[in-house]
Formats: C-alpha cells, sequence, structure tokens
C-alpha cells in the first residue's frame, strides 16, 4: 500500500536557541546527570521514560514539585502485568486543589478570564478571589453534610462558579462529576444515577446559540430519578427564574443564599483535606457504545501528574502563559484545562456557541495556547474560504508579529492536513500546531505537542513522555506505514492519527455511543429494531450520525415519524445526538451470538470489507445498505 504519512518539508522548526531553553531540554539534562544516561534527543528521552517508568514518574514528581503532606515509599511495583491496576505513588497523600491553589499562582495574579455568549464583557478573577470563592463553596458544601468520598455533581456550563464548586469539592476530599446543561434529562439521569450524588448543583438557564434555555422542568425529572440528592444549588445564570425554581422544593436553595455566610468573614481560611495517591477525584463517563454510559474514575494523583507532565513538559507551560481550551465541562479537555493552573498561568474560560469570536479573544486577553477540536478548525476553514470577509474581521485582531500566541491544540478527531495549511497560511506561521490525541478513559493524551520538535502537516509531533505506544495489526503485530489499532503496551499515570475503528460516534469530534440513541427509538411503537452507525466523508475528515430503523408491519414509515425520533432524540439526550439522515431498512445484521453488528454496516456504507462475515446470523441483510444514493457524501 501507499504511504500513509506525507513526503514533506516541516511547517515550523523551533529556534535551538528556543529549544535549548524548554522545560523538556531542562528534564532531559536532569536525567543525563542524575542517571548518566546520555540522552541526546527527544526520541532518547522517550525511550528512557517508556523503558523506566518508575524513575521516570519519580522524576517527573521532583521536577515540577508536586505539593504533598507525606513522602511517597515507593513509585510503581513495574512487575505488575497491565491487566492489573498497578499501586502507584504509595504511602504519600496530597490535594489536588491545593496544587492549582496554592503552589504557583500569586494573590494578585489573574487565574481566570471569562466570557460567555450571554456574558459578552471580560470577567477577571486572581488566584486569591478564586481562593475565596472555593473557601465559601468549601465550607457549605460541608454544612451542606458533604464529606470526603460523597459525590457533588453539576450540570453546569463553563463559568467561573463552575471551577469553584469543583475545586471545592476536590478541596474536602469530595468526588466531582459533571455534565453540560445540553444533555437531555434521560442523558443526564443514566450518568448520575450510577455516581448517587449527594449535591448537585446547577444554573436556572443557559445561553446557547443565540437562545435562553430553561433549566427548570429537565431539573425536576432528572431529581425525580436521583434519590440520594439532599441539596440542590441553583445559580443564577441568567437572571431569571432562579427564585421560582427554588420554590419547587425545600432542598432547592440559590447559590447566593448558599453562600451568603461563607462569604463574610467568618471563614477564611481553607483546609485541604489530605488523601492517598489513588483517591477517587473524577468521575467521567464513557460513551454508551455497548449499554448505559459506564462511570471511569480518575485518582487525584494520577490526573494530576499526568496533567502536570504534559501542561509542564508537553506544552512548556509558564507562570506567564495565558492558556484557553474551548470546551463544554463534561469532555475531559475541560478537567486537562483547570489543571494548568499548577503552573500559576491564567486560563480563559468560555461559554457558548461562538463560529468566529474566539480569535477575537487571542488579542484581547494575550492567549498565548489556543485549543480546540478539529472540526471546528475545519468550520473556520470553510468559513474562510466562503466569506472571506465574515472570518477575516476577526483573524485580523491577531498580530501576527507577537510572540504570544505560540501554540494552537486540536483533538477530539484527526486534523486534516489543509487545516494545518490554514493555520500557517491566515492565523499565524511562528507557532506550534499540536494535534493531540488521547481519550476520556485516561483523562489525559497519549500523543500530541512538543515545543522541541518540527510540525510536519497532517502529523501528530510525538508520543508523549511515559507512553508505551504501538501501532498493530488484527494478529497484534506491531506495523509501520499501515492502519492499525493503537495499543499501550505498559501502564503510565511523529504520527498519523486515522481516527476511531470502533463504533463510538463522532460527530463534529462529539462522542457518544449508539445505545442512547436506541433507548430513545425503543419507545416508538412503529419501530420494531435500529441500528445507528457513523459514516465518514470520502476525505475521513468529518463524520454524521444515521440511523436505520425497521418499521412493525402495520406501520408506516413517514417523515412525521422521522420528525418525532428527531425532537425525541433532541429533548432527552441533546441537539448533537439528532442522526443526520432517518432511514427505513428491512432487516439488520446480527451476529450468530445475537449482537447486532454495527461496525459491519459501517463497513458497508463506507465501501469496506466486512470482515468474518461467516460469524453473521443472516450475512445478506448487508445488501440492504448497499449503493444508497442518500449515502453519497463528499
Amino acid at each position: 500500500m501507499g504511504s500513509l504519512v506525507e513526503q514533506n518539508l516541516p511547517l515550523w522548526t523551533p529556534n535551538p536557541e528556543n529549544v535549548s531553553k524548554t522545560n523538556l531540554k531542562v528534564f532531559q539534562k536532569n536525567i543525563n546527570q542524575i542517571y548518566g544516561a546520555n540522552l541526546e534527543n527527544y526520541h532518547d528521552l522517550h525511550k528512557w521514560s517508556v523503558k523506566n517508568r518508575a524513575r521516570f514518574w519519580e522524576e517527573v514528581w521532583g521536577f515540577t514539585k508536586i505539593i504533598h503532606s507525606q513522602p511517597y515509599e515507593s513509585v510503581v511495583d513495574e512487575s505488575i502485568p497491565i491487566d492489573r491496576i498497578p499501586k502507584w505513588f504509595v504511602g504519600t497523600k496530597l490535594n489536588y486543589a491545593e496544587n492549582l491553589l496554592e503552589r504557583a499562582g500569586g494573590h494578585d495574579d489573574v487565574a481566570i478570564y471569562y466570557k460567555g455568549e450571554g456574558h459578552p464583557t471580560l470577567e477577571t478573577l486572581t488566584y486569591g478571589q478564586l481562593k475565596a470563592e472555593v473557601t465559601a463553596w468549601a465550607a457549605a458544601l460541608r454544612e451542606a453534610g458533604v464529606k470526603k468520598g460523597d459525590v457533588v455533581a453539576g450540570i453546569l456550563p463553563n463559568c467561573p462558579q463552575t471551577l469553584s464548586a469543583l475545586l471545592a469539592t476536590a478541596s474536602q476530599g469530595a468526588i466531582w462529576t459533571c455534565t453540560s446543561p445540553d444533555y437531555g434529562a434521560t442523558g443526564i439521569v443514566e450518568r448520575f444515577k450510577q455516581t448517587e450524588p449527594k449535591v448537585v448543583i446547577t444554573v436556572n438557564a443557559v445561553f446557547y446559540n443565540g437562545k435562553v434555555h430553561n433549566m427548570g422542568t429537565k431539573l425536576t425529572d432528572i431529581l425525580r430519578e436521583l434519590p440520594s440528592v439532599t441539596k440542590v444549588v441553583i445559580i443564577p445564570f441568567i437572571d431569571q427564574e432562579a427564585h421560582e425554581m427554588k420554590m419547587q422544593s425545600t432542598t432547592w436553595v440559590t447559590s447566593s443564599e448558599f453562600l451568603q455566610r461563607f462569604r463574610s468573614s467568618t471563614v477564611t481560611s481553607l483546609d485541604y483535606e489530605q488523601v492517598p495517591f489513588d483517591h477517587p477525584l473524577f468521575i467521567m463517563y464513557s460513551s454508551g457504545t455497548t449499554g448505559k454510559p459506564k462511570c471511569m474514575v480518575h485518582s487525584v494523583g494520577g490526573t494530576l501528574v499526568k496533567h502536570v507532565e504534559e501542561h509542564v513538559l508537553q506544552s512548556d507551560l509558564r507562570k506567564n502563559d495565558v492558556i484557553f481550551y474551548y470546551t463544554t465541562v463534561g469532555w475531559m479537555m475541560y478537567n486537562w484545562l483547570i489543571s494548568s493552573l499548577f503552573t500559576g498561568c491564567a486560563v480563559v474560560l468560555y461559554d457558548g456557541s461562538p463560529t468566529t469570536k474566539l480569535w477575537a479573544m487571542v488579542e484581547e486577553v494575550g492567549i498565548t495556547i489556543f485549543g480546540t477540536s478539529a472540526k471546528w478548525l475545519a468550520v473556520q476553514e470553510d468559513i474562510f474560504t466562503k466569506n472571506v470577509n465574515k472570518l477575516e474581521s476577526d483573524i485580523s485582531t491577531i498580530d501576527k508579529n507577537k510572540t504570544y500566541l505560540r501554540m494552537i491544540l486540536s483533538t477530539g478527531s484527526p486534523l486534516k492536513p489543509q487545516s494545518f495549511d490554514f493555520i500557517y497560511n491566515h492565523i499565524k506561521k511562528d507557532v506550534i500546531v499540536g494535534s493531540i490525541s488521547g481519550g476520556t478513559d485516561i483523562i489525559g493524551c497519549f500523543m500530541g505537542q512538543n515545543p522541541t520538535l518540527p510540525v510536519y502537516r497532517g502529523e501528530i509531533q510525538s508520543y508523549h513522555l511515559g507512553c508505551d505506544i504501538d501501532c498493530v495489526d488484527e494478529e497484534g503485530r506491531s506495523v509501520t506505514n499501515e492502519r492499525g489499532e493503537l495499543v499501550v503496551r505498559s501502564a503510565f499515570p511523529r504520527v498519523v492519527m486515522l481516527g476511531r475503528s470502533d463504533a463510538t460516534l463522532n460527530p463534529s469530534g462529539v462522542r457518544f455511543g449508539s445505545s442512547e440513541i436506541y433507548q430513545i427509538v425503543e419507545r416508538f411503537s412503529e419501530v420494531t429494531d435500529s441500528v445507528c452507525v457513523g459514516q465518514r466523508n470520502r476525505t475521513g475528515d468529518d463524520e454524521r450520525v444515521l440511523l436505520f430503523v425497521k418499521i412493525v408491519e402495520q406501520s408506516t414509515f413517514d417523515n412525521n415519524l422521522v420528525s418525532n425520533i428527531k425532537r425525541s432524540i433532541r429533548e432527552h439526550l441533546s441537539p448533537r445526538h439528532v442522526p443526520a439522515l432517518i432511514m427505513e431498512t428491512k432487516d439488520i445484521p446480527y451476529t450468530i451470538s445475537g449482537k447486532k453488528v454495527e461496525i459491519a454496516v459501517r463497513d458497508v456504507i463506507e465501501g469496506r470489507e466486512v470482515k468474518n462475515v461467516g460469524a453473521l446470523a443472516n450475512p445478506q441483510s448487508l445488501d440492504l445498505y448497499r449503493n444508497i444514493p442518500e449515502l453519497v457524501w463528499l
């Protein structure tokens, strides 16, 4: 087969003098001095990091000066196989919030810049002000009965109050879980019911895509299914109806009432609960490909040390940086973003649905690291191609001669080569384009940005340190310059990423599972079965969701049914879950063991050979998905 890697010159090459000053190079020199390793370049350093896991992570711990109250007795037992979860940094005690609030940020240094679609005026919060808010939230949560190990759940936008509540929860050794308000009641209940939260924090309404969306009815539906909740705190995010929402139950209270007593001088200190390295910090959720979304628990120490490595070494993040990532609070990139406070830098929070407004913020607040999704960048490129004036006014606010914008990060799906061209031709030439790849399951990245290496069109710069990554074929053999599965060969607290190979749906970089769709479709008496798959376009840079429904004999497939299904999915899940096309089918393929075969349907639609057809109970059903004119997608 032909090469998957383009043969081209680098789009960006680091200045050798700047490379020598990066945290990565300083760290490499330290390793050479301590261990006599004689590492000459990043490749050598990466190889050393995966062969010496315990030593590597111990050096990251020391190099970054993670705050801890008790020393560790051992780093990790490297003899434990990957199918067992090893204990890391045994004996140490620490607190996530303490490391973000106390380590580097000065009292008067800016911690947060905030803007939103419904909050156009730029707000700032210093580290001192942020800590004061966290202190009040922590005291109020304690009074509400929250203690170490309890779960606090948020249905929240990306705003300063969310960050304060999260850090307050972490400061007490409690566990934080959160979802974006645009999820429907069913999607939120499926997630939160598993975690049994004691307190739910939400807003009265949100502003998205130019409209106000009230939370009252949805919140009532959600809380009816969450008997563990003893307190509901409502933040008046949009200045209406907060009081009316509160009156629906005696357990509901506005955030001003919840915090009022603790914002006075009666509470001035923040006590950080010291917890073991593996104490739970965040509960995230799977996409729901094989059933209801499943919980993923991330530890205090594991989250912190992984994020710190990525921020300090891979991003070269410093105290004078201003970092932004366009994300909702339900995406792991939000957790990744806020961990950057560890360095004392300023974090930019944005809530809303912009098209071009984000570029203007680069100049307004001096963003040095700008992060978003690959799909968003592709949309920007498309806007620029079709209407230069619409985007040029925003892009032109970026002073391309200034040095502060030094890195643009992209994730969610592979960054197409044309997006690299767009950035270097129209945004800035002297900038690192870091296409990064990781996942909710590790709440971090396997590979991505690197300030010491060149940037090549369409490529990820490098594997991250400590990540023993390989590309293997169906037999588990390492392959080069071929499609393969990404595998991690050992535990850990220049690459081309082709995308996901499983049945997870990923339209516009928003990841979810087909089972969420099925639970809604099954409620329709007209539908006897369905199959939901993702379809990539011919260039492989975008994906849309297709839903095929099998109709019961006495019913009819028509536009009214399609509209009702779409409306129900939108209301119970979110607008992002709504399929691009809903079509009728006469049969759906299953394996002999009774498992629905989504990947086979997707392969037929995208013109690929279906492997292991012999495992299907009804292989002839695949012919129903071939050569459908409506599915031609350029």
